[in-house]
C-alpha cells in the first residue's frame, strides 16, 4: 500500500494499491482521493457504466475507499498522473441524514 505523497512522484505506468478518504466525486467517474500524507489529492477514474451502480450511490465525501489500478499519465489539467480504477472497495461511508447521521462499515472480505 502506497501513500498519495509517494504515487504522486511516480511515472505512469505501474500499478497502485491506495486507500483514502473521498474529498469530492464528480460526474460519477472522478473522485478526489486524499490519505492525509500531504495535501494533495490523486485524482482517481473511474467506468461507472462498468462499475457496480450500489457502490457509485455509497461514493460520496468522506466516504474511505481502497482503490487499484493503474497509474496513468492525465488527459486533464490540474495533475501530471492519475489512476485508472479497476477495483474499488467501499471501507467507510457516512450518511447526513436531517433525522441524524449514520456509519457504515464494510464487513471484512
Amino acid at each position: 500500500m502506497l501513500h498519495i505523497v509517494e504515487i504522486l512522484k511516480m511515472s505512469p505506468g505501474v500499478e497502485i494499491k491506495v486507500k483514502g478518504w473521498v474529498r469530492s466525486f464528480r460526474g460519477n467517474r472522478f473522485i478526489a482521493l486524499n490519505d492525509g500524507s500531504c495535501m494533495a489529492s490523486l485524482q482517481i477514474v473511474i467506468d461507472p457504466e462498468n462499475t457496480n451502480q450500489e457502490l457509485l450511490k455509497e461514493i460520496n465525501t468522506g466516504a474511505s475507499i481502497g482503490i487499484e489500478g493503474e497509474l496513468v499519465a492525465s488527459q486533464g489539467s490540474g495533475q501530471a498522473t492519475e489512476v485508472h480504477a479497476k477495483k474499488i472497495k467501499m471501507l467507510f461511508v457516512y450518511r447526513s441524514q436531517r433525522s441524524g447521521a449514520t456509519a457504515v462499515v464494510s464487513e471484512k472480505s
